[in-house]
């Protein structure tokens, strides 16, 4: 089955909006941006998919800092033999701070939210 069949598929039943010029290419909503988070199998959220929310920490040792970003919406996974590619929503504001990070090949870890209650 074609990925990107089966993207518009997964974004159809979980309802989220697809526009663009690639069928299934999601969006994200005015004032956030994409940011692609890469992974390796160890720190991957279990079953994390397009329309699943995250928790993404980053943890440097020199200098000491953590980054934390709560409740960021899973747009797309693509995955490789090692490799779990995120890409998730995030506000203008927390791309940079999270940019100087991916660029030191600082390694984030993410963890699946819990759905919530509505």
């Amino acid at each position: 089955m074609n990925n990107w069949y089966a993207l518009a598929v997964v974004l159809v039943l979980v309802g989220l909006p697809a526009c663009g010029e690639e069928p299934g290419r999601l969006v994200p909503p005015k004032g956030s941006v994409l940011v692609e988070l890469k992974l390796n199998e160890a720190v991957a959220a279990g079953f994390a998919g397009p329309g699943s929310r995250v928790d993404v920490v980053f943890k440097t040792t020199e200098p000491k800092t953590t980054v934390v970003l709560e409740d960021l919406l899973v747009y797309a996974v693509d995955t490789d033999t090692r490799t779990f590619t995120y890409s998730v929503g995030m506000t203008n504001a927390q791309s940079r701070v999270v940019a100087p990070l991916i660029k030191d090949n600082v390694r984030p870890q993410v963890t699946l939210r819990a759905p919530s209650k509505k």
